[in-house]
């Protein structure tokens, strides 16, 4: 697959991995279409030349396919997560995060993805830390 065929999608582009990735997916993948994902509108975005950012709450069920139908990404970078301190660790919200991880895979994969990496802590595989 050369680089004017790939399209990258990073979830959480605003947090702490995201925002460090996103400079260097677009150096290194200069050719390709590169996403990023804010939850709201007015989310104040990092400045990398040559993101495409959209506003996606991907905990809304359903939101993640209609997404995935509309960009049709070949590649994904999933780092969003429940963050905030110091609740994450024990946030319900965590479960919510792993619903929306599996309905963001299982489409992308019945989509024709290519490339899944999903990022985080441990906080995401046992919340009774």
């Amino acid at each position: 697959m050369s680089a004017s065929e790939i399209k990258i999608l990073v979830t959480g582009a605003r947090g702490f991995i995201g925002r460090a990735i996103l400079p260097l997916l677009a150096n290194t993948f200069g050719g390709a279409s590169l996403h990023a994902i804010r939850r709201h509108r007015d989310d104040p975005v990092p400045p990398v030349t040559g993101v495409t950012w959209h506003s996606l709450d991907l905990l809304e069920t359903g939101a993640a396919r209609t997404f995935i139908d509309t960009v049709r990404p070949t590649h994904i970078l999933h780092t969003a997560w429940e963050t905030r301190p110091p609740h994450f660790w024990t946030s319900e919200e965590n479960l919510h995060w792993v619903k929306a991880g599996i309905e963001l895979t299982d489409h992308f994969f019945q989509s024709g993805g290519k490339r899944f990496l999903s990022l985080g802590s441990l906080a995401e595989y046992d919340i009774h830390q």
